[in-house]
């Protein structure tokens, strides 16, 4: 019983002093309130303008500039939908390099200019190169008649002027392999000089042989007209290729 008096009695004093201090809390606040809350919301602000007033800190972290190396081992290792980025970003980066080159501040690159060399230009009266060559190709035609055939070309009979006119000028139905043809030394037929004389006559290795319109055809032409060529034609044909190796590689003997 004794127990239970003296818990009952603690309660009541811790009541009692619990109750008093609320009370006097509530006293303070209603005396002091009208003072003590101006002055919190003059602290409240004076922090608030603080907060603003204060500026933003950025953090810069270093960049290490990337070599032309990198960008390429970047490109290695992209995936293949990022690669075409990956060579733009290598592009504009070099873009804005030569950019900054460029600039006001950067220095100037100067550099010894050439030395200025003339025009030469050739006198009027020189002959440019392609009629220099049509007069030496006219004069080597010229000449070469002149050597191949020994009767001058006005002088010569009707199958002469045809057949010997139709090499000189280059047709292509002319047999220049097998055939007629120019060289250095003249016109020749195989490997012997050619000529012929006003009557048409071919001589060949000191061998006059009778021209004919088809011994003419089978020693000129490429694709001789074998309407126009008789056997005897043929025979005579015949012998003069084996004299001349006209049939042989290079005209030789051992060919």
């Amino acid at each position: 019983m004794e127990i239970e008096k003296t818990s009952e009695s603690i309660r009541k004093k811790h009541r009692a002093l619990k109750t008093g201090k609320i009370e006097d809390d509530i006293a303070v606040r209603r005396h002091l309130g009208p003072i003590i809350e101006p002055l919190q919301k003059t602290v409240d602000n004076s922090s608030m303008r603080a907060m603003k007033d204060e500026p933003d800190v950025v953090v810069e972290v270093p960049s290490t500039p990337k070599r032309e190396s990198d960008v390429g081992l970047e490109i290695l290792r992209a995936p293949k939908r990022e690669k075409k980025n990956v060579i733009r970003t290598g592009i504009k980066r070099k873009l804005l390099r030569i950019e900054s080159s460029d600039a006001p501040g950067a220095p100037t690159i100067t550099s010894t200019p050439l030395t200025t060399i003339g025009t030469v230009q050739s006198p009027m009266n020189l002959p440019t190169e392609d009629e220099s060559i049509f007069e030496i190709t006219n004069e080597s035609f010229a000449t070469s008649v002149q050597r191949e055939v020994q009767t001058p070309e006005a002088q010569l009979g009707p199958l002469g002027q045809k057949y010997i006119g139709a090499v000189i000028r280059g047709d292509k139905d002319i047999d220049n392999v097998y055939g007629v043809y120019l060289s250095n030394d003249g016109m020749k037929f195989g490997c012997k000089p050619f000529d012929v004389d006003y009557e048409d006559h071919i001589i060949l290795d000191n061998v006059r042989y009778k021209g004919t319109p088809g011994l003419y055809e089978l020693v000129f032409k490429r694709i001789p007209d074998d309407i126009v060529y008789t056997d005897d034609d043929l025979e005579k044909y015949r012998s003069m290729l084996l004299v001349t190796n006209a049939y042989r590689r290079d005209h030789s003997a051992r060919g």
